[in-house]
């Protein structure tokens, strides 16, 4: 870690070292997707500049630890970049395999894009922190993965105050436990 502090002593901010990370990725997806031009080449290539944007990412958070740069914002904006980033790569290959008639490795490429955007898509913590109060009618319920005895999921937990999503309260379990 000690590159991370010398890098903390700098002017670079995360919002800088996730941006060009971005930038990065964005030009590896466009240097895979001209592969037909010299297959080696612009796959390592590309595949080289994904893997330093990626770094990059990986950086940044630390950056905003170690520095104690790291604002809300920040965090918003690296977890919603990182589903970008992947999605410009992951869109590139899937061109290719397009191109190539490949439709099986097509289907899994679009899968991948849609596992991508679904996965830890900006946590509520990260989001409250920028807008707390973004639309008091929504109430969140959190459902633990247990099944009641007729299949439907029980309820531990409900929002209790409607102008201000974070707050939680227990609730109680009345259904019998499953066996």
């Amino acid at each position: 870690m000690r590159g991370i502090h010398g890098l903390a002593r700098t002017r670079v901010s995360p919002n800088a070292l996730t941006a060009a990370g971005v930038l990065l990725c964005a030009a590896a997806a466009v240097l895979v997707y001209f592969e037909y031009r010299d297959e080696y080449l612009f796959y390592w290539t590309g595949g080289a500049v994904f893997v330093v944007g990626s770094i990059l990412d990986i950086l940044d958070g630390a950056l905003a630890r170690t520095s104690g740069k790291g604002t809300p914002f920040g965090a918003f904006l690296d977890s919603t970049t990182d589903r970008i980033s992947e999605g410009f790569v992951l869109g590139a290959i899937a061109l290719v395999f397009s191109r190539h008639g490949n439709e099986v490795a097509l289907a899994f490429a679009i899968a991948a894009i849609a596992n991508a955007s679904a996965t830890s898509f900006p946590c509520r913590e990260k989001t409250s922190a920028i807008a707390p109060r973004t639309n008091p009618s929504l109430i969140r319920s959190v459902v633990e993965s247990r099944n009641a005895p007729n299949g439907v999921p029980l309820p531990l937990v409900r929002a209790s105050a409607p102008s201000r999503m974070s707050r939680i309260e227990p609730t109680t379990n009345t259904a019998p436990p499953v066996q």
